[in-house]
């Protein structure tokens, strides 16, 4: 939006420098996949550490505007004809699981203890911040990885609340229950114990609960781990998420960061597929960047 297709205008106004496009996608892809300092980008790039970080922040923003409601949308994969394809995918892998649209879960992501009071990201102090579970200052997302290996994310919610709060709090259920009216049958997503079943969850049983047959309980958990293994997938392709130098909230864009890591993950499993794919046997080959992105 600030130049033209080869090259861009990155920095304060007033300090803008024209540097090449692909330079700047390079410095993004660099810098999110291993955490180097921008010192040691600019040897390797070239350029100084202020244009790599010029180049990085301008990269995170710009592809968050454009294309970060692609990672947030879930109506968009909530239309009947999605969900259908998702529930013949899990068909096709365990006939028990057949009304079943893919895994939720609620990620951690800490973060550096946020200095001083008052506000310092979205109306959030150090105490919402603070997650007594965790022991640590972070903040969560909440994530839906359907059957075709796609993820969609929630917006960032504050470390201190509960998996059940932060999914009350996305009001995804009721869009569930909508398309759930539409197709005649509960469509159902697989979760851990942290949520309280209903028409739409479904999860194994805890402890003390009897609720549910042992083989049953037994297969929800082996299939739920698949999105534990999603995140482990999001996490090592851009360790910049989980460097041991904490993202700084309310100075470096944190949620901007968290949707575009989501987004070329996404892109990377049209690609290539990802563990959840492999587990099911299927492929996006029908699906293009330029559909998954419109």
């Amino acid at each position: 939006p600030d130049g033209s297709p080869t090259t861009l205008r990155v920095g304060k106004p007033g300090h803008k420098a024209v540097v090449p496009g692909d330079y700047c996608l390079m410095v993004c892809l660099a810098r999110l996949s291993y955490p180097l300092r921008y010192v040691d980008l600019a040897k390797r790039l070239g350029g100084s550490r202020t244009i790599c970080c010029d180049a990085f922040l301008y990269m995170v923003r710009s592809i968050d505007e454009l294309f970060g409601h692609v990672v947030l949308d879930i109506d968009r994969w909530l239309e009947s004809a999605n969900v259908l394809d998702c529930c013949d995918i899990m068909a096709a892998a365990d006939h028990r699981l057949r009304h079943v649209l893919g895994f939720l879960d609620t990620t951690f992501q800490p973060c550096a203890r946020p200095g001083g009071d008052g506000c310092v990201f979205d109306n959030m102090d150090q105490s919402d911040l603070y997650s007594g579970y965790k022991k640590q200052h972070g903040i969560k997302w909440q994530v839906l990885v359907f059957a075709n290996g796609l993820s969609c994310t929630s917006r960032e919610n504050p470390g201190k609340h509960s998996d059940a709060h932060v999914l009350a709090e996305s009001n995804w259920l009721p869009l569930l229950q909508t398309v759930s009216d539409e197709l005649g049958f509960d469509v159902c997503v697989v979760c851990d114990g942290q949520y309280s079943r209903g028409p739409n969850i479904v999860r194994r049983d805890k402890r003390h609960e009897r609720d549910l047959p042992v083989e049953m309980s037994q297969l929800l958990n082996q299939w739920r781990i698949l999105v534990e293994n999603d995140f482990a997938a999001v996490h090592n392709n851009w360790q910049f998420l989980t460097h041991k130098q904490k993202i700084v909230v309310g100075t470096s864009p944190f949620a901007r960061i968290w949707r575009v890591s989501i987004l070329f993950h996404n892109l990377q499993t049209l690609s290539y597929g990802n563990q959840v794919t492999a587990r099911l046997g299927y492929h996006l080959h029908h699906m293009t960047y330029a559909t998954y992105l419109a």
